[in-house]
């Protein structure tokens, strides 16, 4: 009984210790950088999520086939990003040029 009783007393004497020593020392020297460290902290996730909202309002915008056509290359393709516009561009070459082929024989 005594064992708990003195180890709240020491807990909170300890506390009220610590609490007096950041009133004298750490609020007065340490309070403005805290709290410019987490403005920094919040600017900087608020611009994260800003920049997160325009990849995906970007994302959002593009046709579903150009989507698809984008998911399908990048799974297949060994680089990171290939471009889907050239895909397009090149499969209508080869179109055009089969076509022109069959049209003249």
């Amino acid at each position: 009984m005594y064992t708990i009783l003195e180890a709240m007393v020491k807990i909170v004497s300890f506390s009220l210790v610590l609490y007096g020593l950041w009133l004298l020392v750490g609020s007065p020297f340490l309070q403005s950088e805290i709290e410019s460290l987490f403005r920094k902290w919040k600017r900087k996730r608020k611009i994260r999520r800003l920049q997160e909202l325009n990849t995906i309002k970007e994302e959002k915008e593009k046709n579903a086939i150009i989507q698809h056509l984008e998911l399908l290359i990048n799974s297949v393709s060994k680089k990171e990003k290939k471009s889907v516009f050239n895909f397009i561009f090149l499969i209508i070459i080869i179109f055009l040029v089969t076509f022109t082929i069959l049209i003249s024989d």
